[in-house]
Formats: C-alpha cells, structure tokens, sequence
C-alpha cells in the first residue's frame, strides 16, 4: 500500500479569479455562500519534478464581521482542481476534489468593493518521483498536498 505524506506546496505564477457570491448580514454578523472559478499558471518545480496547478473550481461558506464599510472573514469550502506533474518520461495530469479554507478583509467604495486575502487549498494526490541515477525507475507515492495563495480583487457589489 503507498505511504500518504502531508506535503506544502511553493507555487509561483499568475492567477486569474472570477467569483459572484450572496451574502446576508444580522447586525455585524455576515454570513454568506461564494463560488469561484481560478484559471492558473502556478507551478514548483525541483529535482526533475515539475508540478502545476492549472486552475479549478470551488464553493464556499464565508462569516464575517462587518464593521461600517469593511468585512473581516472567514472561508471554508470544496472544490475540484486540476493539476500536471512530470518526472522524466512520465507525466500525468487530472481533476482532483480539493478542500478550501481561507481569510480575508473586504472594504467597500461606493458600488465597488477591494479584497485582499489568502487561501490554503488541499487535495490529495499522487506524486511522481525521479528514479535519478542510471537506469533509476520513477516511483509513486500518495500525498495530501496544500498550497496557499495570496489574492487581491476588485469587484463590483449589486
């Protein structure tokens, strides 16, 4: 049976996010649903491993707190990503269901709302490892792998 590791992800690259949410507020308390779709270029390579993260998909629960024109937040949800991974002639690349939790801080302007924030996803995975060597066969292994990110949006509020 493979042995599953936690693992931390450091990716680097662009990301574009497009997301609509519905929020209702009780005095300060927010409470609200969100889905998000993220289209990236996120990747790690080291070692004759190259790992990317292409983008997905996810729903979330958000609370909050508001105070005058700014929310203060929390996120949790579900999602699915897709990811690529390559080690010398091998390579594979799938949709994976992911867990989503995350923090942020919201201030409106008018009609307009800026967000700034950071997001930890995890998914599980299976990982592709060099052989190295002459002659090195690459082996697999299972991993719970988390990346994070950090995000600035501007939005528009209705």
């Amino acid at each position: 049976s493979p042995l599953c590791l936690l693992v931390r992800r450091y990716l680097k690259g662009p990301s574009v996010i497009g997301a609509v949410g519905y929020n209702v507020q009780i005095e300060t308390l927010v409470l609200g649903l969100e889905l998000a779709g993220r289209f990236s270029r996120e990747q790690d390579a080291a070692q004759g491993f190259k790992f990317r993260n292409d983008g997905g998909a996810s729903g979330a629960i958000r609370v909050g707190a508001a105070f005058a024109d700014t929310l203060i937040f929390g996120l949790a949800g579900m999602g699915i990503v897709h990811t690529s991974e390559s080690a010398g002639v091998i390579s594979s690349s799938e949709w994976r269901p992911s867990l989503l939790f995350g923090v942020g801080i919201e201030h409106n302007v008018g009609s307009i709302f800026l967000r700034a924030g950071g997001d930890f996803e995890g998914f599980r995975m299976t990982t592709i490892q060099s052989g190295g060597g002459f002659g090195g066969s690459p082996s697999r292994s299972q991993e719970f792998v988390w990346t994070s990110r950090l995000n600035a949006l501007v939005g528009v509020r209705y």
